[in-house]
């Protein structure tokens, strides 16, 4: 196995990032739905991480507990997201409404923000590759810590998406959309 610099790996996680939001970009010019960034946003960080354990110096225990963490994380995120938004579903209307803001620019502000996607997936990858490439013998009380606040992270997040499809399954609550602007959707517009 070759080890590659930080700084490369970042890079080139990056660059590989781009290209596949791009290419999602073009699918989403196909299909209407904007939330495919999302899930693409998922499974490029999945991927990153995957790569950097394969390409980083480190401890391999450290490394198998980051990639099954990960995993956890960004799949069931992905897999949620693709069967909530995405596959036979109408378009999430926060990006509804972004498209109807930017009007003719739409096309290629819509770009911008599938290519801000690659950049936060290298962005949010920076603390994984620190970790797999941690020499010290795993594991260690911040570790732990670490490890047991990404576990109620994580049960947290499924306990909320079940709440919000027993939410949605009440007939009276299946139209009810935000009126508020959410903080992602801030970015957009």
């Amino acid at each position: 196995m070759t080890i590659m610099d930080p700084l490369w790996l970042v890079l080139a996680a990056y660059l590989a990032n781009a290209v596949v939001m791009a290419g999602l970009w073009v699918l989403q010019l196909r299909i209407r739905n904007a939330s495919i960034a999302d899930v693409g946003w998922c499974a490029g960080l999945l991927a990153t991480v995957l790569w950097y354990a394969s390409q980083a110096s480190g401890e391999i225990e450290r490394k198998v507990l980051i990639i099954v963490m990960v995993t956890i994380y960004a799949g069931r995120l992905g897999f949620h997201l693709l069967s909530d938004r995405v596959i036979g579903k109408e378009e999430d209307p926060r990006y509804q409404r972004v498209r109807s803001r930017w009007g003719a620019s739409e096309p290629l502000k819509m770009f911008g923000y599938f290519q801000l996607q690659a950049l936060a997936v290298a962005a949010f990858s920076l603390p994984f590759l620190v970790i797999v490439q941690n020499p010290r013998p795993p594991f260690a009380l911040a570790e732990l810590l670490g490890l047991v606040i990404w576990a109620v992270g994580v049960a947290g997040e499924m306990a909320a998406d079940r709440q919000l499809a027993r939410f949605r399954e009440k007939p009276w609550n299946r139209d009810v959309r935000r009126s508020s602007c959410s903080p992602s959707e801030r970015i957009l517009v």
